[in-house]
């Protein structure tokens, strides 16, 4: 289950409120929003630790770079054919 943002905010505010404990984190979490999803700890250490490593409440949607020559490589390289392409 993905979390909103505002979800996301109170389970950060909370963790730091609750001394970077996440059981005690998801303990408040459900006295306070008894009615909402309950985060599991190793959900509360990801949401803070994403937080902390982006300082953003947004997930960053991935980019993936291609290299047109690697992947040949490795298509060579599985079909047996082991020549060196690689030119950086």
């Amino acid at each position: 289950m993905g979390y909103s943002t505002a979800e996301k905010f109170d389970i950060i505010r909370l963790y730091y409120s609750n001394n970077r404990k996440p059981s005690t984190t998801r303990n408040e979490y459900h006295r306070i929003f008894p009615n909402r999803f309950l985060p599991s700890k190793s959900t509360i250490k990801y949401v803070v630790k994403q937080f902390e490593e982006t300082r953003s409440l947004e997930r960053k949607k991935r980019t993936l770079l291609r290299d047109e020559q690697l992947d040949l490589n490795v298509l060579l390289f599985f079909e047996g054919r082991h020549f060196n392409y690689l030119h950086y």
